[in-house]
C-alpha cells in the first residue's frame, strides 16, 4: 500500500499558538526551512514560496526585543525541529534512497472514469490530462505539495480528460499547455480555452516529433498525432513516450485502432530494429480506458509492456476494461493494474528499476444492486447502463429476473451476458 507522507514537525508546531507573534514568526520560518530541506518526500515537496535564507535571517533580526524566556522557547523548538528533521532524513535514506534513489515518480491518479497522470522529476512537473470535473485531480496534486506545473498536456478535448483542467489552472501556475489543437463544441472545452486565454498560459499544438526536456536524464517525446482529424477526437489524442533514464512509459490517451495502426506503420512495420524499439515500453497506459476499440494484439505486441495500467471508474457504464482487452494483455504477459480496483497507482523509478505502489490492497468487492429499488446513480454502476437506460429501467420496473433486462432498449443477448458476468445485479 502506498505510504501516506506526513511530517512529525507539524504536530510540534501546535504549541506555537501560545508564543508571542515575533517569536512565533521565527519558529514558523524555521519549520518551513527544515520541512523543505529534510522532507521524507523530496520529489513531491517543493520549496515553499518566498522562503530564502535571507528572509529567515531578516525575520530573526527584525523582531522587537523579547524576554529571555521568549527567546529561549523558539531556540528550543528549533532544536527539536532539527532532531526531527534529521531523523526523517535518515528514514528516507534507509527506506527509499539505497544506492540509487527513486528520483522519478509517475502518479496515475484515480479520478473515476477518466485520465489524470502526474509526472515528477527532481526539476520538472508535468501533468497529462486532469480527469473529469469532479475527479479531484487538483486536490490530489496539492496533497503532494506541488506548487507549480511546468507542462500540462491535454491529450484530447473530451470532458473525462479536460473537465478538471479549470481547477488545475486556477490552483497552480502553469508554464505551458499542449493539446492536439482539435475543436470540440462543448461548454467544458469552451471554459478550458477561456482560462488558457485569460491566464495567458503559453500554448503549443502537440505534434509528432515535439520533445520537452524534464531534466535529470528524462524527457517527453510526442509520437502522435501528425495531422489530427476533428471528426475523430479519440484518435487525435497526443501520445507521449516518457523516458525516465532507462525506463520507458507510453502514455496513449484515448487512441483507437486507427491510430494504433498509424503508430505501427510509422515505428514498426518494415522499419529497422532501432526504430521498432520506439514503441517498446516497460509501462503502458492502456489506451481508451481498456475499451475494446483499442489495444489490438499487434499494437500490444509492439509495445510489449511489462506493466499495463488501466484508468477507469468502478462499475463504469461503458464496461471498461473490456474482457477482450484484458485477455490480450494477459496473453502478452503484462501485469495489469487498474485504478477502479487499486486506487491511485504510483510508479517510482531510479531510472533503471521501477516499483508500483497502490492505495488499495486489492479489488473492491462490488455492492449488489437491486434493479427494482436502485437509484438512478446506483443503476449506472451496472455495465452498459448509462443515464438514459437507467431512467428506462426505472420506468419498466418491476423486473422478475435479470433476463428480464432484455426489455431495455439496447440490451441484447451479448450485453445481458456482460451484466450477468459483472455479478453485481440482483432482482428482489
Amino acid at each position: 500500500m502506498m505510504e501516506k507522507r506526513s511530517f512529525a514537525i507539524e504536530g510540534k508546531l501546535r504549541i506555537i499558538k501560545g508564543i508571542p507573534f515575533p517569536a512565533r514568526k521565527i519558529v514558523m520560518q524555521a519549520a518551513l526551512c527544515f520541512r523543505w530541506l529534510f522532507s521524507a518526500a523530496p520529489l513531491s515537496i517543493r520549496k515553499p514560496k518566498n522562503l530564502t535564507a535571507q528572509s529567515f535571517i531578516k525575520t530573526v533580526f527584525a523582531a522587537p526585543p523579547l524576554t529571555m524566556q521568549q527567546r529561549l522557547l523558539p531556540l528550543l523548538l528549533a532544536a527539536m525541529l532539527i532532531i526531527t528533521a534529521c531523523s526523517g532524513c535518515s528514514k528516507w535514506s534507509k527506506d527509499r534512497a539505497g544506492e540509487d534513489d527513486n528520483r522519478f515518480e509517475v502518479h496515475f491518479i484515480d479520478v473515476g472514469q477518466g485520465d489524470a497522470i502526474l509526472v515528477l522529476t527532481p526539476s520538472k512537473t508535468m501533468l497529462v490530462d486532469a480527469g473529469p470535473r469532479d475527479g479531484n485531480a487538483a486536490s490530489y496534486i496539492r496533497s503532494l505539495g506541488v506548487e507549480e506545473i511546468d507542462i500540462v498536456v491535454a491529450t484530447h478535448p473530451h470532458a473525462d480528460h479536460i473537465g478538471g483542467m479549470p481547477e488545475v489552472f486556477v490552483s497552480f501556475p502553469v508554464r505551458e499547455i499542449i493539446d492536439p489543437g482539435v475543436v470540440h463544441t462543448t461548454l467544458t472545452y469552451a471554459r478550458y480555452l477561456e482560462l488558457i486565454d485569460s491566464l495567458e498560459i503559453p500554448y503549443s499544438e502537440g505534434r509528432k516529433g515535439m520533445r520537452r526536456d524534464l531534466g535529470d536524464n528524462a524527457f517527453a517525446e510526442i509520437l502522435h498525432p501528425t495531422n489530427p482529424d476533428e471528426a475523430l477526437l479519440n484518435d487525435a489524442s497526443v501520445v507521449i513516450r516518457l523516458v525516465l533514464g532507462d525506463v520507458i512509459v507510453l502514455l496513449t490517451g484515448d487512441i483507437e485502432r486507427k491510430s494504433e495502426e498509424q503508430l505501427l506503420a510509422e515505428y514498426a512495420s518494415g522499419m529497422p530494429a532501432a526504430d521498432r524499439s520506439v514503441l517498446s515500453s516497460h509501462i503502458l497506459k492502456v489506451p481508451h480506458h481498456g475499451s475494446a476499440t483499442s489495444s489490438h494484439p499487434a499494437f500490444i505486441a509492439a509495445v510489449s509492456p511489462q506493466t499495463s495500467i488501466i484508468m477507469c471508474g468502478l462499475h463504469n457504464p461503458f464496461g471498461n476494461p473490456h474482457r477482450q482487452t484484458l485477455a490480450i494483455l494477459e496473453s502478452a504477459g503484462s501485469q495489469v493494474w487498474r485504478t477502479d480496483l487499486y486506487g491511485h497507482i504510483v510508479v517510482r523509478t531510479n531510472g533503471t528499476d521501477y516499483s508500483v505502489d497502490i492505495t488499495r490492497e486489492g479489488p473492491v468487492e462490488p455492492a449488489m444492486i437491486n434493479i427494482n429499488e436502485a437509484t438512478l446513480e446506483e443503476l449506472q454502476y451496472i455495465i452498459h447502463i448509462g443515464p438514459e437506460r437507467a431512467r428506462q429501467i426505472m420506468r419498466l420496473r418491476p423486473f422478475e429476473s435479470i433476463d428480464d433486462l432484455i426489455r431495455v432498449d439496447g440490451i441484447g443477448a451479448a450485453r445481458l451476458e456482460d451484466i450477468k458476468r459483472q455479478n453485481i445485479v440482483v432482482v428482489e
